[in-house]
């Protein structure tokens, strides 16, 4: 990668030259691996539980926030980003910008034969929308300063993106002043301060227009944009807020993305420009299928009672049933039933302090996005949950390392002979209830697919075995 993880760099032209300094100074789009590795969030890891005081076990169930486990769906938006602001710099070279400054301080209109990329990801509430596009966009260096292109003298700031929300008054004025200060705090200039202040609402929107293609800003992330339906509902000046982003876009060359609940559909109807411009993303919760399962897991790591609890079939579908699959449903039940655990004296997470949490927090599950697409349906080619743990360590090392842990944890639990070894079979109840296991061990009420979930959750031999020993699934005969 030509930038580190700085946000303001020096520009570095790469590739041939072709008359753009902005194109040629933009980042490499980054690999899979690497947006994983850049993107996963976690908490401290437990160790020595047992001997924690319960306010350190609240300190760290509060930690379990942090947690952020990259999913394929994020792959697609930090890809949609930095394509959007590549399309923006393509709209024009740096001459015809300066001819688009002429032409806007003089009043005069301005076309382009191309359009940036304009466009909108919509989700219901809780989804996780605003905290992937942050570390999305932290991944891309928001301010590129230029000062020789071509072995002459260049110097100008090149801004890739700024995030606001949209102002709840739905006010033109509001927005500009949002805008305005976004530029200000990330390139470090007044523009706000200088001049905003004493200009009417037209004489602020073309000094707007002009700040945006004095920076050089490619691309204007707009959260929360629901906030203009509620407005709508009570005021009906919502119509001048959305012919201004029209214009925007029209006029400066930077691309928008609009970022909301499906709400938001509402006020995209109103204009058919605005229509064109708010194609994008839908998205819905996660389905109860494997990358539930994988997030669950994964979360599960995160316990600071006394014991473990494990992970059965029927907490999955607890956790599902009172999270409807959002990703921050089911964290705060995970936190919350961790904290009733807690106080009610227990030493692991119960089914019991789960329904608890669940009754707590009353958490209503949101309705879908028409037409949405769920956030587990999304594929990307060579992306595995997970792959951000052990990112510079070759597949079979991990794989090795995941076989010899389960194997320890499986013998731990396994009665030995005088000389240390071990010689045993396993036999797997699995015909239907009525059956018997060997040595007269009476049946288990198991569900049909419990054998088979298992075999989905855990892939691997050694892992399998395991979780056949843990779900009480096998029986172990002694030779």
């Amino acid at each position: 990668m030509k930038y580190g993880n700085d946000n303001v760099v020096d520009a570095i032209y790469s590739g041939e030259k072709k008359g753009n300094p902005f194109l040629e100074a933009m980042p490499e789009m980054m690999s899979t691996q690497e947006v994983i590795r850049r993107l996963a969030s976690f908490p401290v890891q437990p160790e020595d539980a047992k001997n924690l005081s319960d306010e350190q076990r609240n300190n760290l169930i509060s930690s379990i926030s942090d947690f952020f486990l990259p999913m394929p769906y994020m792959m697609y938006i930090y890809n949609k980003l930095h394509r959007a602001m590549l399309s923006s710099c393509m709209s024009q070279s740096a001459y015809q910008r300066v001819q688009k400054i002429d032409k806007l301080f003089n009043g005069k209109p301005v076309n382009h034969l191309t359009q940036p990329d304009s466009f909108a990801i919509l989700g219901i509430p809780g989804i996780g929308k605003t905290s992937t596009l942050k570390k999305c966009l932290s991944l891309i260096p928001q301010v590129i300063r230029h000062h020789e292109y071509d072995s002459r003298p260049f110097e100008c700031t090149q801004i890739t993106y700024i995030y606001i929300e949209c102002p709840a008054d739905c006010s033109l004025k509001t927005l500009c002043y949002e805008i305005l200060a976004a530029i200000d705090s990330c390139a470090n200039t007044n523009f706000l301060s200088k001049h905003a202040s004493s200009l009417s609402i037209s004489a602020l929107a073309t000094h707007l227009k002009l700040v945006v293609a004095n920076c050089n800003l490619s691309l204007i992330v707009i959260d929360e944009i629901q906030n203009a339906v509620d407005f709508a509902d009570k005021n009906h000046r919502v119509k001048p807020l959305i012919k201004f982003l029209v214009e925007l876009t029209n006029e400066v060359s930077s691309g928008i993305c609009f970022v909301g609940t499906p709400a938001a559909e509402l006020v995209f109807r109103q204009e058919e420009h605005l229509m064109r411009r708010t194609r994008g993303y839908r998205l819905n919760a996660m389905k109860n299928d494997g990358a539930f399962h994988s997030f669950l897991q994964e979360l599960w790591k995160y316990q600071y009672l006394e014991r473990p609890a494990k992970l059965t079939n029927t907490m999955r579908k607890i956790f599902y049933q009172y999270s409807g699959g959002v990703p921050s449903y089911i964290i705060s039940l995970f936190q919350e039933a961790q904290s009733q655990a807690i106080l009610s004296g227990e030493k692991m997470l119960t089914e019991a302090s789960v329904l608890k949490a669940a009754k707590l927090l009353n958490l209503a599950v949101p309705e879908p996005c028409a037409e949405g697409m769920s956030i587990s349906e999304f594929e990307v080619k060579d992306f595995r949950i997970g792959s951000y743990m052990e990112m510079d360590t070759p597949e079979d090392m991990r794989d090795a390392e995941d076989t010899e842990n389960a194997e320890s944890a499986v013998d731990e639990e396994k009665p030995q002979s005088a000389n240390g070894t071990i010689t045993a079979t396993t036999t797997i109840q699995a015909e239907n209830n009525s059956s018997t296991a060997a040595k007269g061990r009476p049946a288990l009420d198991r569900e049909v697919e419990d054998i088979l979930q298992i075999y989905q959750d855990e892939n691997r031999t050694a892992k399998m075995r395991k979780a056949l020993v843990d779900k009480d699934l096998v029986t172990v005969i002694l030779c």
